[in-house]
């Protein structure tokens, strides 16, 4: 029987049994911590992209936007940061693909747009 409960500090709980820890950390929902760690590093993918569009470092921003695009295609900060670096390596077929995406999603998007345009020019 669960004797007492402690919050994990990502959201979960690991219960604790009478007497001693059966099998190691329980958690109540593992499907729900799995996509919550898959979440977060979902998230740490789209920061890196960033840091990296920041940096110029367009190689790296493509990889990191890529990865976090394999969790969530649709994603538009992902797909804008993937977009850009595409457009700065001169994967203009790429860089079009992802800003088409973004524009399906917010057609009226000014960022996206301009986007677009300097893909086309």
């Amino acid at each position: 029987a669960v004797v007492s409960t402690q919050s994990t500090g990502v959201g979960r709980s690991m219960a604790f049994f009478s007497g001693s820890i059966q099998s190691g950390l329980v958690y109540d929902e593992p499907q729900s911590f799995k996509e919550e760690v898959e979440c977060l590093e979902s998230n740490c993918q789209k920061n890196l992209s960033l840091i990296f569009v920041n940096e110029k470092n367009w190689d790296k921003s493509l990889e990191y936007s890529k990865l976090a695009l394999e969790r969530n295609e649709n994603d538009p900060k992902s797909l804008y940061r993937h977009s850009l670096s595409a457009l700065n390596l001169g994967l203009l077929d790429a860089a079009e693909s992802c800003c088409n995406k973004l524009l399906e999603l917010e057609a009226d998007n000014k960022l996206y747009l301009k986007l677009l345009r300097d893909i086309q020019n």
